[in-house]
C-alpha cells in the first residue's frame, strides 16, 4: 500500500515536470510567434492543468457574472498558486513583487507571460507603475494583491491603496476576488496552499502535490463601475474592495 501511493506521488510529479517542460517550450517557440488573445488562450489552459494535476478542484462564485471589459481586479492573496487559479477562469496580466522575478522556472514563467514587477521599497517605480497600469487599462486587465504579502487565509491584511490609483485615472471598472481552500472531504478551510513565513516555492509545491483533497472557492464581486457609481478615490476604493474580499473569506 505505501509503495503504491509513493508511485503515484512521483506519478504527480512526474506530470508536473512534463507540465512545466512544455510550459518553457510552448513559451519560448510558440508564444512569440501567436496574438495576444492565442496567447491567454494558451495561458489559461496551462493554469487549468497546473490546477489538476495539483489535485485542486476550482469552485467560481460569480452571480453577476466576469467582467467582460478591462478591469482592476483586486484579490486576498493566500499562495503563489493563487495566480494561476485567477488565470484558469479569467486571464489577466499580474503585478507582482519583484522578487518573484528571481524564482527558479515560475520567476521565468512569470515574465514571459506578461507579469509587472514592482518594488515595493520604491515609491517612485510604484508610480511608474501606476502610470503604466493606468495607460493599459484601456485595453487589458490587471490583478494587484493590495494586502503585498500572503496570509494563512482566515483574515484579511489592510490593503495598500496605491495600485487602485491606476482604476481612478483609467476610470477603469473594479471587480473584488475572494480566495478560500477548503477540504473537498470536510469543507473546512485549508492552510495547506498557505505560502508564509520562511517557506519555500518547492516546499510549498510538495505540500499542495502530498493534499489531493484540496477545493479553491473564489467569489467574484464587482466593485466598482465609473459608468453607474459615484467617483471614488483610492483610498476609498481600497476600503470598498477590502469590505467586500472581507465578507466573502
Amino acid at each position: 500500500m505505501k509503495k503504491s501511493s509513493q508511485f503515484i506521488r512521483y506519478g504527480f510529479w512526474f506530470l508536473l515536470v512534463l507540465h512545466i517542460i512544455g510550459a518553457l517550450l510552448t513559451l519560448s517557440i510558440l508564444f512569440p510567434l501567436i496574438n495576444p488573445n492565442s496567447k491567454k488562450k494558451h495561458s489559461s489552459r496551462w493554469s487549468k492543468w497546473l490546477l489538476r494535476i495539483a489535485g485542486i478542484q476550482l469552485r467560481v462564485e460569480a452571480p453577476q457574472g466576469l467582467p467582460d471589459k478591462p478591469c482592476l481586479m483586486v484579490s486576498n492573496h493566500i499562495s503563489w498558486i493563487d495566480t494561476h487559479v485567477i488565470n484558469s477562469f479569467m486571464p489577466v496580466c499580474f503585478v507582482a513583487k519583484s522578487e518573484v522575478a528571481s524564482w527558479p522556472v515560475f520567476g521565468w514563467i512569470s515574465k514571459k507571460i506578461g507579469t509587472i514587477f514592482i518594488r515595493r521599497e520604491s515609491a517612485r517605480h510604484a508610480r511608474q507603475i501606476v502610470d503604466q497600469m493606468a495607460l493599459d487599462l484601456n485595453h487589458k486587465s490587471f490583478c494587484i494583491f493590495p494586502e503585498g504579502t500572503t496570509t494563512e487565509g482566515s483574515s484579511l491584511l489592510p490593503f495598500k491603496a496605491s495600485l487602485f490609483e491606476s482604476a481612478v485615472i483609467s476610470q477603469a471598472p473594479v471587480w473584488s476576488l475572494a480566495i478560500q481552500y477548503r477540504s473537498k472531504v470536510t469543507g473546512e478551510r485549508s492552510q495547506t496552499p498557505a505560502f508564509i513565513g520562511d517557506m519555500g516555492i518547492l516546499e510549498s509545491m510538495e505540500k499542495i502535490m502530498s493534499d489531493r483533497q484540496l477545493e479553491v472557492r473564489v467569489a467574484v464581486l464587482p466593485t466598482f463601475d465609473p459608468a453607474k457609481d459615484p467617483p471614488l478615490n483610492r483610498s476609498h476604493l481600497a476600503q470598498k474592495s477590502y469590505e467586500l474580499v472581507s465578507s466573502a473569506i
